[in-house]
This record gives C-alpha cells, structure tokens and sequence, in this order.
C-alpha cells in the first residue's frame, strides 16, 4: 500500500508538473526543496511544543500521538503556502519553450517535488501511531535476536530525501547544529517509534525522563562481551544492517530515570521495546555517526521493587513493571565499536545529550559489570549527572552543583577534555609524573592516535598532573559558549592580551596551556612554567578557529588556587563573562 501510494504521489505530481509548463514547475520545485529544509531545521522544536501542550486524556489526546508528524508537515506546508505567493508575486507570467524541452523539464521538475513531498509524509506518517507493519511497509524489524533493516519501498523516498538534507545541513543549508549530527539518518525515527507493545505508546514528553549516569564496560580476556553470568549462550545481536559488532567494541551504558507520566495508557507499567530507544554514536576522526539501538536493559522486573535484573533485547517485545513512583532506573546497554564515541540517546525520539565532561563509571570486565547488577550498585551508586541537556536549559543560580558552569564553558577538572586518553607508549614527547599524569606537554597527535576506548589503568594517560594548592580550571572557548572565540566580547577583545581567569578578589590565573582537536589534529599544549602571553600566540601555534567549521574544539587551561573563588573569564582587561555566583575550588583534584 505505501509503495503504491509513493508511485500515485510522484506521478500525481509530475503530471501536474508538466501541465504547469517548465518555468513554474522550476519554480514549484524550488519552493518545495526550502520548504523542505525549513521544515526539518524546525522539525524538533515544534514537535516538543506540541508535545509539551498537547493533552493526555480525552478526544485531543491523538495529538500527542501525532506530534512529531505535526512538526515535521506544517512547517513545511505553511512555507510552501508563503514560498509560493512570494514567487508568484516576484514572477507573475510564465516562461515559454519548445513543447517537447517543455514537457521533459516540467516533468523532471515535477518529479522532484513529489519525491520531496512524498519522502516527508512517509517520514511524517512513520512516526504516527499506527501499526509498525500498517500500510505494507516495515522497513526495521526483528529477524533473529535484534533489530535490523529488513526491506525498503520500490523508490525509497523516505530515505532519498532523509539523506539529501543531511547531507545539506553540513554544505548547502550548514548550521553549526546540523540535521546529520543528531539525525544522521533523518528517516530513522519513523522505522522505529512504531515498534511498541501491542499497540502502546509511541511518543515521551521531553519531561517524562531524565539522564541519570553513565557507565562503560569492556570485555577482559575470555569473556564475550554480550553474555552475562545468567545467559547459556552470547546473545547474538547484530548491527542495523545486520553485520555483526567488531571485536573491538565495548558497551555504553545509559541510566535512565523514567518518570510515572511515561505508563502506558490505563496501565501501571513502562513498556520500551528496543525500537524505541536508541544512540547516535559519532567517529570524531571521520565525522561519521550512526544509530544503534540497546542489546539490554537492566530493570526492576515484575512485583520485585527493590532488585534489579538484566533482560537481552532478544525478542520482539519488552514490557516490565515500572513498580510505581518508587521505581529504579533503567540502564540501557549499547554495543558501540571502539572508533566512535556516544554524543546523543533517545527516547520515542526525545533527545538528550551525551557530553564529555560528563561522569562515566568504567567496569574492566563484563563480570565487574555482573556483580554490581548482582549487589544493585551498578543502578543505586552510579554517579548522577547534572541535568543538563541543552535544549532549553535553566540558567538560573543553584550554588557550585548547578549547570551554570557547565553552561558557560568553564569547569574545575583535570582530566583531558573531549574523552580523549593517550595510551603509555604513545605519548611522544609528553613528560609524564610517576603515576601517569601530564607534567609538561607541547606535542601532536593525529585523532586515530589517541584512543577512545578503555585503556588498562597502569597504561592510561588522561590526567594533567596538579599540586594539592592547585585547582586545574578549563574553559571551553569553542561553539556557542560565551567565552567562544566567534563571542561578541572575544571579538572586542585585544588578541595581543593574556587570556586571564579572576577571582573575587581580584587575583588573575593566565592560562598554562589547551587543548585543541579538529579532524585532522590533537594538540596538547601544558606548560606551567611558561603561560600563553596573548591570545594571539594560538594563531601562531597553528591554532586559529573558524566560524565555518563544525569540528573544532578549543579548551583552555589554567591553574588556580585552592579555596580561590573564580568570577569571571578575560582576555587583559576585557571581561569576556562573568559568573553570577563564583566557582568555588574546594575540591582536590586527584
């Protein structure tokens, strides 16, 4: 039935095409094509408008379950409305040419726009709740004991114009966040938020869930990293595209705290199949990301409200107790290949960021991992991560714990930025303390250099090494932070002053090295004994950032006192930002 209705759509439309004559047919197709890219650069907002506003219970509540649609169909319906009077005002006549160039340029013009139009009411309609097989058309399915892509239309549209604004997000219609960094796979939502529990829910409220903590595992000599201790055999997922996961790769664990608003209708549980939630996982060296989707969940089974369990994704669906409000969260395990590194998770396509300053607790073998679901600390002792998503953050004042900092770029630490490790042996020219922490460094790396995976501890280099007076403070001054060098502060600052952070008493840190990283480079720059003396001195290291590119990342680094309280960021005397409650370095750092 969908194939059928995607051949009438484009058809239906190049024939219009043709009757409309060449010239207006360019014309239509042009709008249709901005239309288009309107409608997925607003696609997220408005569907988490809708789904903040849209009701629950009673005779509206179908518009939750259609949001996403919503939010992807009237944008571009509405652009189109006003694209099209706009060009018929500028351009009131039409164009004439020889019948049969005519006919064919109208018609190739036509075909285009139907291709558009019928490739996001495919996505549209895929993110409705219907049936996952509605229609004839399941393109993911269960085939064995994971997911995997089983089959796609005869003219794959969804796919066709998924992957051209995709890849027109980092070109043509670049952003700074672009449509292929968090949707790689612009149709992908639409495969999946359809594969529920016999008809449960198919949407979450950005509200209905939050990041908890994080935890990575790998598997030591013997073990298989996807068996655990109560399993007869590895369970024998596979990748979307049905290859199997490298031998490389480790598991990313994501703790979600699931909110009581997320039940099914009528019912007193939580039902996720593993459709429902997935990763988007970047390679930083090639700026790769793909999707993957949870081998298991670790969850408080049902009528046992105080253990936990660990459950494969190995059938074609999954449902267990949420156990009230006083439910545990839910770990969700992810096999993701050692090159690529997890920056978003999802939930029925609610995003939230995977950053990587963020708290991530490492097991060394899959057994590690077993016994701390056995004992519950794996759930009840991971590290809580501060709520802070970036999508409409609150920038209101909570004392040091609260996300203002983290905000504006500037954090106490002193573990290398960005999740980078250098592994002993690799580390050059990097002078190193006893227990492998960075004393001095002005040395390069290419990014496949640098490992992103778990590295033995006694080989691990991911410290700069600090005094017990000494608080290492960075300061991100790449993207949209306010210290980022494309700040309108930054651009009225005077590059031949040091980068400068102060205290509350006036005291000034100038900066002792940073950390720079784009596709192509890894520089390490941390020489305390000799501090960056204007900003201007980057530039003349090969360090220069620019508004165009999306890969750049640039941290600085300072020493400060312990017990010092940090107010503000400078270059010289120009202030770049201030804090309203200073940054109190109570904390030794290890």
């Amino acid at each position: 039935m969908m194939n059928i209705a995607v051949i009438v759509i484009v058809l239906a439309i190049a024939y219009l095409g043709v009757l409309q004559k060449f010239f207006s047919s360019l014309l239509h197709m042009a709008c249709v094509v901005v239309a288009g890219a309107i409608a997925f650069a607003f696609w997220e907002p408005i569907s988490y408008f809708i789904l903040t506003k849209a009701p629950s219970r009673g005779f509206f509540e179908f518009i939750e379950y259609s949001s996403w649609a919503l939010g992807l169909v009237v944008p571009f319906v509405v652009s189109l409305a006003l694209l099209r009077v706009a060009t018929d005002k500028l351009a009131p006549a039409n164009a004439v040419a020889a019948n049969v160039p005519d006919a064919i340029g109208a018609g190739i013009c036509g075909a285009i726009t139907g291709i558009v139009t019928a490739g996001i009411l495919v996505i549209a309609i895929g993110t409705m709740q219907f049936k996952s097989d509605d229609f004839g058309y399941k393109p993911v399915r269960y085939t064995g004991a994971s997911l995997q892509r089983s089959n796609s239309l005869l003219l794959p549209v969804d796919q066709i114009v998924g992957g051209f604004y995709a890849r027109t997000s980092e070109s043509t219609f670049s952003t700074p966040n672009s449509l292929a960094k968090w949707r790689p796979e612009p149709w992908h939502a639409a495969e999946v938020m359809r594969i529920t529990e016999k008809g449960g829910r198919n949407t979450a409220k950005p509200n209905d869930f939050k990041l908890n903590a994080r935890y990575r595992v790998v598997a030591a000599d013997g073990e298989n990293l996807l068996q655990d201790r109560w399993a007869n055999a590895p369970h024998s997922a596979t990748m979307l595209n049905g290859d199997p996961y490298p031998r490389d790769a480790r598991i990313e664990g994501i703790i979600l705290k699931l909110e009581s608003s997320l039940r099914e209708r009528g019912a007193s549980f939580i039902a996720l199949t593993e459709g429902q939630v997935w990763m988007v996982a970047e390679d930083a060296a090639t700026g790769e990301r793909i999707n993957l989707h949870p081998v298991a969940v670790i969850a408080n089974p049902v009528r046992a409200e105080n253990s936990i369990a660990r459950f494969p994704y190995d059938s074609p669906n999954f449902a267990i107790s949420s156990a009230g409000a006083a439910a545990l969260p839910w770990a969700f395990e992810f096999v993701v290949p050692n090159e690529y590194e997890p920056i978003a998770i999802y939930l029925r396509n609610v995003r939230k960021l995977l950053k990587p300053g963020q708290a991530v607790t490492e097991f060394a073998s899959v057994a590690d991992r077993d016994d701390a679901i056995s004992d519950g600390t794996l759930i009840a002792g991971a590290e809580m991560i501060p709520e802070d998503y970036g999508e409409q953050p609150d920038r209101t004042n909570r004392g040091n714990d609260a996300p203002e900092y983290e905000l504006k770029g500037i954090i106490a630490r002193n573990r290398i930025p960005n999740r980078l490790t250098i592994q002993r042996g690799g580390h050059k020219t990097v002078k190193l303390s006893d227990d492998n922490h960075i004393r001095e460094s002005n040395t390069k790396w290419t990014p496949g250099e640098l490992s992103k995976r778990v590295v033995e501890k006694q080989l691990r280099i991911d410290l700069f090494a600090v005094d017990e007076n000494v608080v290492m403070v960075q300061v991100d001054v790449s993207g949209d932070k306010p210290g980022s060098m494309f700040g309108i502060a930054m651009a009225a600052a005077n590059r031949v002053m040091p980068p400068q952070l102060k205290d509350v008493n006036g005291i000034v840190y100038e900066a002792v090295g940073w950390v720079y990283q784009d596709r192509d480079l890894v520089y390490i720059r941390f020489t305390p004994g000799d501090p960056v003396r204007a900003l201007s001195q980057l530039a003349d290291k090969g360090v220069v950032l620019s508004s165009s590119r999306n890969d750049q990342k640039l941290t600085l680094l300072f020493l400060c006192t312990f017990n010092s309280q940090i107010k503000s960021f400078n270059i010289g005397p120009t202030e770049i930002f201030s804090l309203d409650e200073p940054l109190v370095l109570d904390r030794k750092q290890k």
